[in-house]
């Protein structure tokens, strides 16, 4: 059924675009629900001559709406009726972030740069810090040696990386390396002497301080943080 200028008071729920704004900044985020009235007037979208019936991931049928003078768009819908589906549409919950596309390239942090807790001082060296590993010579960007450190990471974090080799010149027994948080034991990684460097990654969301125990004569090296995005 046709509807024309029938005004629906509710809830409006659900992401949606501006149709005449391809990006608008706000002064301020708002967060929570608020009643308004919008308006249904049976808009039709045309994408290069080609009428679109706006539809939700689910394949629902999704209509737009006026409010204030503005025509509002599901998100989804208009990106995928735009691009052809060549844009992916993605709604991250915990920080309420809409991505299309790729999503932003995240700074990593180089543990160069990180501070022990809470002796602050740094651990990870960058300079004469190549070393033979099954007579092949590893020229690493910074390097930790065999210690025990803790650094604090205040649940800024996604992903501790590395990499953990022995060294040709280290005893023939076997090493370990273990990644723990204020709750346990994250990761633990053993090597023999002959075996080839490993590459390890640590979810480490929401950890607030890191400690990383290795045995002595082990490496880790390469070593980085990936911060939580931050828009």
């Amino acid at each position: 059924m046709r509807r024309t200028r029938d005004t629906i008071r509710g809830f409006v729920m659900g992401v949606v675009i501006t149709a005449l704004v391809v990006a608008a900044p706000t002064a301020a985020a708002t967060i929570g629900k608020k009643t308004i009235d919008v308006v249904y007037s049976d808009i039709r979208l045309v994408v290069d001559g080609k009428e679109v019936t706006p539809r939700n991931a689910s394949g629902q049928v999704v209509e737009p709406f006026s409010y204030e003078g503005t025509t509002y768009l599901p998100v989804r819908a208009a990106v995928t009726a735009i691009t052809g589906g060549s844009k992916a549409v993605e709604w991250d919950q915990e920080t309420h972030t809409i991505y299309i596309g790729d999503r932003p390239a995240q700074e990593i942090v180089d543990m160069s740069t990180m501070k022990t807790y809470p002796r602050g001082e740094i651990v990870f060296e960058t300079t004469d810090i190549a070393f033979q590993n099954r007579q092949q010579t590893i020229t690493p960007f910074n390097r930790h040696s065999s210690n025990t450190d803790t650094f604090l990471l205040d649940g800024k974090y996604t992903t501790f990386q590395c990499s953990y080799a022995i060294p040709d010149n280290s005893p023939a027994s076997p090493m370990t390396v273990k990644f723990l948080s204020e709750t346990g034991v994250l990761k633990t990684v053993t090597l023999s002497h002959s075996e080839a460097p490993v590459d390890i990654s640590v979810d480490v969301t929401g950890v607030d301080k890191l400690e990383i125990r290795m045995s002595q004569f082990g490496y880790i090296y390469n070593a980085t943080l990936t911060p939580i995005p931050q828009l």
